[in-house]
């Protein structure tokens, strides 16, 4: 799924998503929480279709799963299913950087930059949210760049995770600092066209992220 941009208000079906997946992501919905259609319409002052129609779309993201009696919950990634689904992320990222870095336009490169200094501004506010989708926006941004349709709609699809908010919350003010300035080293090395710089910046980058999964309960 391709990152969002700004457009229209939602609808009541998109406002349900964004609320269920921010939940998740604050915690406020833990694994195997069951969630209940009729709270979430109430609560958002709705009637129940829209919310139905939500909830079989984040079933099939993997945000929720169906049980048999008892509605839908708030499925459980172990750390195997969180570590493979980055894992092949990457290994899409690496192949298109290096496209990238014989493709890229300048005025790709300073979509990038701007995107790069919102993820920076994001992290000093601790906002969460849009820090992850500006970190989408920019690597969705060089990802294009390659110019490889099939890489695109591989990554496309391998973006959208359940879990990436709630992996992104668990980093510290300082690891996330240092995580955004791997972004400037990132697009230096795309920018020159040095395959083999810009795929090493991406690979510790998810290295980063496959310590942290590891080391902290989600």
């Amino acid at each position: 799924m391709k990152p969002s941009s700004p457009s229209k208000p939602l609808s009541k079906y998109e406002e349900t998503i964004s609320r269920v997946i921010n939940d998740i992501a604050d915690r406020k919905l833990r694994p195997n929480q069951r969630i209940i259609e009729k709270n979430v319409a109430e609560d958002l002052k709705i009637s129940r279709t829209p919310v139905r129609e939500a909830f079989r779309t984040l079933e099939l993201r993997g945000y929720l799963t169906k049980n048999s009696s008892r509605g839908y919950s708030v499925t459980d990634h172990t750390i195997e299913q969180i570590q493979e689904s980055f894992e092949s992320q990457e290994a899409i990222e690496t192949m298109a950087i290096r496209l990238a870095c014989t493709r890229i336009d300048q005025k790709t490169i300073k979509q990038a930059e701007k995107y790069r200094d919102l993820i920076k501004e994001a992290i000093h506010r601790r906002d969460i949210v849009s820090c992850m989708e500006y970190n989408s926006q920019l690597h969705y941004l060089l990802c294009k760049a390659s110019q490889n349709k099939t890489l695109l709609r591989f990554y496309e699809i391998l973006m959208d995770k359940p879990f990436t908010k709630r992996v992104l919350r668990l980093f510290t003010n300082s690891e996330l600092n240092k995580w955004a300035d791997e972004h400037d080293k990132l697009l230096e090395a795309v920018s020159k066209g040095n395959q083999n710089i810009a795929e090493k910046v991406v690979r510790r980058h998810y290295k980063t992220v496959f310590r942290v999964v590891s080391e902290r309960t989600l």
